[in-house]
């Protein structure tokens, strides 16, 4: 059951007179009027209406109580006069009151305040029980003080085990935090990590396209010509480049596809594939134009059906070829003539930087060649696609080119600087033309035709001698 604080009004248990806070408010002021000599309201009815000293000189007068508070000679204690032993019946306070926890009467005489208190008032004996005054029960106070102490301890404990389950709480969200902290973590060098090695790759990948691109810029310097002479003749100039001694396997085959020089489209007079070694020669960096044919052969000679300057010498005769050779000789003073087959064929596939391309200096015609799909039936200006790897420019395409050889079968052996049959009916023409299809414009096909025809698209690029 639940009762009011006598002073606030608090609800308190049943055992219970002040709140926390009250109670000690009503010590201090009890220990206040005990040091002015004065007792405390709530036991003058123990003491009755006495004035008392106190602790420091200062006396007070209590007002006598309705009824007996001293205990009478009747109350049964036995013996002779003897301490009687009464128990104060309040908390703290009371103890503080007199200064110690208990009041001595001597039996079978009245006892005085000043007795009690140690002061020259005069107190009743009294007549109640230790923990009854008037009727009335008076809590004892060391079961009231063990009581609150047990509550106390036990908000404490609830306290203590708050506070510990708090701690856990949060002991519990830091480790999911650190545990979510950890995976992101992990999950942030996973990707960091997938990231640069995917980076490594992608320029790994990039190094090695601009390695490839850099060997391929380099052998193509390195396979420039390092020798181009360039002659002048009557305010023209051509340019002669410089082919190193070298063998390699002219001609090819169509039966055996991991054989040397294999090529599907090969005709059976490209075969049999042979060796042949040749000497060191020099070449034109182009077929002849109409400019330089004008120089040597006058002005007015030009046979060509397209005409212009840059453009090749066309519908020549290989007789006309002769003649144009040796007037050339007879202005430099240098030895030119038309090339042999062999030396034709070594030139187209690159000489020493020789490569298995179907066509001079490339397996992409339209890269390298004006021929029939996209020279719309004309020649062009000389030079203008790509050169193959000597630098040496339209070895396929343009016009067919006149060689020095009798058209005849490949021996089956190798040979050395050869120059074709002694007799013959038709010269070896080479490298197809503006109006022939792809198949023709190989470097290993084989024309021929009469040494005096004219035909459209037949021109000539010529040798000279070291």
């Amino acid at each position: 059951m639940m009762k009011n604080c006598v002073r606030c009004g608090a609800l308190l248990p049943d055992d219970a007179t002040y709140c926390e806070r009250c109670g000690a408010e009503q010590k201090a002021s009890e220990k206040e009027q005990l040091s002015e000599g004065q007792i405390p309201s709530r036991y003058r009815a123990i003491v009755g209406s006495e004035t008392v000293t106190g602790a420091h000189g200062h006396s007070a007068h209590v007002d006598p109580p309705a009824h007996s508070d001293v205990i009478p000679e009747e109350s049964g204690v036995e013996g002779n006069p003897q301490d009687v032993e009464v128990q104060h019946l309040e908390t703290d306070s009371a103890a503080s009151l007199a200064g110690m926890s208990t009041v001595r009467l001597k039996k079978g005489s009245k006892g005085t305040a000043s007795e009690a208190f140690g002061t020259s008032s005069k107190v009743s004996e009294p007549t109640a029980t230790p923990n009854s005054l008037n009727g009335a029960d008076i809590p004892n106070s060391d079961t009231a003080s063990e009581q609150n102490r047990a509550e106390r301890e036990a908000a404490e404990r609830r306290q203590l085990e708050e506070r510990r389950a708090a701690e856990q709480k949060a002991k519990h969200d830091e480790m999911l935090r650190k545990q979510k902290q950890e995976a992101y973590e992990q999950r942030r060098r996973k990707w960091l990590a997938m990231g640069k090695r995917v980076l490594l790759v992608l320029a790994l990948l990039l190094l090695l396209v601009l390695l490839i691109l850099g060997i391929n810029a380099l052998l193509k310097w390195l396979g420039r010509p390092t020798d181009v002479e360039t002659i002048e003749v009557n305010g023209v100039k051509f340019h002669m480049v410089r082919i190193d001694s070298g063998s390699f396997e002219m001609g090819a085959q169509n039966l055996d596809p991991k054989g040397t020089n294999f090529d599907a489209d090969a005709y059976d007079d490209e075969s049999p594939v042979h060796e042949v070694m040749l000497s060191t020669y020099y070449i034109g960096e182009t077929e002849v134009t109409q400019a330089l044919w004008k120089a040597v052969m006058g002005e007015g000679s030009n046979p060509s059906y397209a005409v212009g300057d840059s453009l090749p010498v066309e519908m020549v005769t290989w007789n006309d070829c002769q003649k144009f050779v040796a007037r050339l000789s007879q202005l430099t003073g240098r030895h030119f003539s038309l090339p042999t087959e062999a030396q034709w064929e070594y030139a187209a596939r690159g000489g020493a930087l020789a490569s298995p391309t179907r066509f001079a200096g490339s397996n992409n015609i339209d890269s390298v060649a004006w021929y029939a799909d996209n020279s719309d039936g004309k020649t062009h200006p000389v030079a203008t696609k790509a050169p193959n790897a000597l630098g040496i420019y339209d070895m396929t395409g343009n016009v067919h080119e006149w060689c020095y050889d009798w058209f005849g079968n490949y021996p089956n052996m190798s040979q050395t600087d050869p120059k074709g049959e002694e007799f013959g009916s038709t010269k070896i023409l080479r490298g197809g033309s503006a109006f022939r299809e792809e198949r023709v414009a190989r470097v290993s096909v084989r024309n021929g035709s009469n040494p005096i025809d004219e035909g459209k698209g037949s021109g000539l690029r010529i040798v000279m001698r070291p």
